[in-house]
């Protein structure tokens, strides 16, 4: 009776847990900070494949919604995920800044990809809803690549902009590439 009880207790704990967890947005979690979850996602991802992942934010000025943050978050995790399983993928760069009259968030990857392999379908859907955009590229033996292009006369929704600029790395003194990507 007594190992009932606790099994039942413990259960119920689990999923008490659980539907905090689902209610809980990565963002909101990190404070508010889009790019201290972003940083916290690729760290993650490089501690758990073992792999180098890089993350740089530049958000001078701009501060999506709340909901375009979760989405923002929620691309760029399925990105770093899709991007890291290319076989042999030892490093990953991720970058999001503003870049004309868009917001791009970009994930690359060294690995060897499949050809064809496509970008999640939950990307696709989260792009739609926020408005952008998605390109991505999986080359027969080279890296994979993704990117998401995002108006920013969506992003903000009429609020007052609060100045947020973050620049971080997984690893010390991780850097993207500033180059344009190919077009």
């Amino acid at each position: 009776e007594q190992l009932a009880r606790i099994s039942a207790h413990v259960r119920g704990v689990i999923a008490h847990a659980r539907t905090l967890a689902r209610g809980l947005s990565p963002v909101q979690a990190a404070g508010g900070s889009l790019p201290a979850a972003l940083s916290h996602c690729a760290e993650e991802l490089g501690e758990k494949r073992g792999i180098d992942v890089r993350c740089r934010i530049e958000l001078a000025a701009l501060e999506p919604r709340a909901v375009q943050s979760d989405q923002i978050y929620r691309i760029a995790s399925e990105a770093l995920q899709w991007v890291s399983d290319a076989a042999e993928c030892g490093r990953v760069d991720l970058g999001l800044r503003p870049r004309g009259e868009e917001l791009l968030l970009e994930v690359r990857g060294d690995g060897a990809a499949a050809a064809n392999a496509t970008q999640p379908d939950t990307v696709t859907y989260l792009a739609r809803l926020l408005g952008a955009r998605t390109e991505s590229a999986s080359p027969a033996g080279a890296g994979r690549s993704f990117r998401l292009l995002v108006p920013l006369k969506s992003l903000g929704g009429g609020e007052e902009p609060r100045a947020l600029t973050a620049a971080s790395s997984a690893h010390a003194g991780g850097q993207i590439s500033s180059a344009p990507p190919p077009s």
